[in-house]
């Protein structure tokens, strides 16, 4: 048998016996660990942090992170307007557009539940040099910041 008749039977395999780990329910695999949201105008760019199970990890990094891709919808799927940027093996992007108000060049965000619960969250407005840091949240704070 030929070097690479064997690595395609081993990756057949591995595909075939890892392909039901994601497809579970309650996707154990992952674990979401932190979180933040960068406010800029009315749009805020929330980054997620997780850490995956060390056979997903191995998957993620054999076939790429379109896996993860539902998991990270379901946590956007409390804002309105918004859109994947990007999903790396530890973290995602999410754009929200218009999750803030704005009157005088002050802008106001109100509280939205998230799906699950964050360890930590960092919240960075543009008049902070430094973010607010929330711990233990499953929800957006309501925010108040200047432009």
């Amino acid at each position: 048998m030929s070097l690479r008749l064997a690595l395609a039977l081993i990756l057949l395999v591995t595909v075939i016996v890892l392909v039901p780990f994601f497809q579970r329910d309650d996707a154990s695999y992952i674990e979401f660990t932190s979180a933040s949201i960068r406010f800029n105008g009315t749009d805020a760019t929330i980054t997620i942090h997780y850490e995956l199970a060390p056979m997903a990890r191995a998957y993620i990094l054999a076939f790429g992170t379109r896996s993860l891709e539902s998991n990270i919808e379901n946590i956007s799927s409390s804002f309105e307007d918004c859109r994947i940027i990007s999903i790396k093996p530890e973290y995602a992007e999410i754009l929200v557009k218009n999750t803030s108000t704005e009157s005088k060049g002050y802008y106001l965000h109100h509280s939205i539940a998230l799906p699950l619960r964050f360890r930590v969250l960092k919240v960075y407005t543009p008049d902070q040099r430094s973010p607010r840091v929330y711990y233990n949240v499953n929800a957006t704070p309501n925010i108040f910041y200047k432009g």
